[in-house]
């Protein structure tokens, strides 16, 4: 049977939940000042971009994926640092977490978008 395709707000979701799993994963177990900056560096985000992250990361806080540290600090919960430390069942030689925070680095090309959503589905499942 086919893959159903997925909504572009699903797909782009995924994307940018893969990109901040990904970068907090990295940095583990240090908290991360909650802006955009987290996942777009030093590139100002447009507003849609912007938004995009501010609703992920609301997301992923009100469903248990992420622990608000300081007023305005973010970081992975211990559930999901275990979750995206399991291997990759993309890139089993690697953990979920670890090829997130490597495809989070290369999201500007479609072949890493399209890793990036799938990964981050798979974590976003798993935990």
């Amino acid at each position: 049977m086919p893959k159903m395709k997925e909504p572009e707000n699903i797909v782009h979701f995924k994307e940018m939940a893969g990109r901040i799993l990904g970068t907090l994963y990295a940095g583990h177990p240090q908290d991360a000042w909650n802006r955009p900056s987290l996942v777009f560096g030093d590139d100002e985000p447009g507003d849609n971009d912007a938004e995009l992250y501010e609703n992920s990361v609301n997301y992923l806080l009100e469903n248990g994926y992420l622990t608000r540290t300081d007023p305005g600090f973010v970081r992975l919960n211990d559930r999901s640092f275990h979750v995206l430390g399991e291997a990759n069942p993309l890139e089993p030689k690697k953990s979920i977490g670890a090829s997130l925070a490597d495809w989070a680095g290369k999201a500007t090309s479609e072949t890493g978008k399209t890793l990036l959503a799938q990964s981050a589905g798979a974590a976003l499942v798993a935990l």
